[in-house]
């Protein structure tokens, strides 16, 4: 079984899952954090209080919870946390709305994927395989 050691720093609700299933797990804001106040087009980092050990060969990965993305238009900037990293996990959020957006003490407000990372070796080579998609970059399949 894999383990996500973590270390409360300060006061804040331990990470957890909603349901035992789901491959995310929710953080949340300190318990006793100043409330925030993002102005619209700022990023704002937010300190966790809490740091992590994971297993070899895996990260961890901030995703916008869909609720706080799609509400509040709060999005996550900076988000993959490496294996190595000992300190304490800070979150960027970027208010990408036109109003002014607030962050409470204890919201949950963003969540984790534990992702198995494999060790691959970039090597420099000569693409010439041919699919039938064709280039375009984004949504080329299916546009003429």
């Amino acid at each position: 079984m894999l383990n996500m050691i973590f270390q409360k720093l300060r006061d804040v609700n331990n990470p957890n899952r909603a349901n035992t299933q789901d491959s995310w797990i929710d953080f949340y804001t300190p318990n006793d954090m100043e409330t925030l106040y993002i102005q619209p087009g700022q990023n704002v980092l937010i300190p966790l209080w809490v740091k992590i050990e994971l297993n070899e060969w895996y990260d961890l990965t901030f995703f916008n919870k869909s609720g706080i993305a799609s509400k509040t238009w709060l999005i996550v900037w900076a988000c993959v946390i490496d294996n190595w990293y000992r300190w304490e996990l800070i979150l960027n959020l970027i208010n990408t709305s036109s109003e002014t957006r607030t962050i409470l003490p204890w919201m949950k407000i963003v969540q984790w994927i534990i992702r198995k990372c494999e060790y691959i070796i970039p090597t420099e080579w000569i693409v010439n395989s041919i699919t039938d998609r064709w280039e375009g970059w984004f949504w080329s399949t299916w546009i003429l």
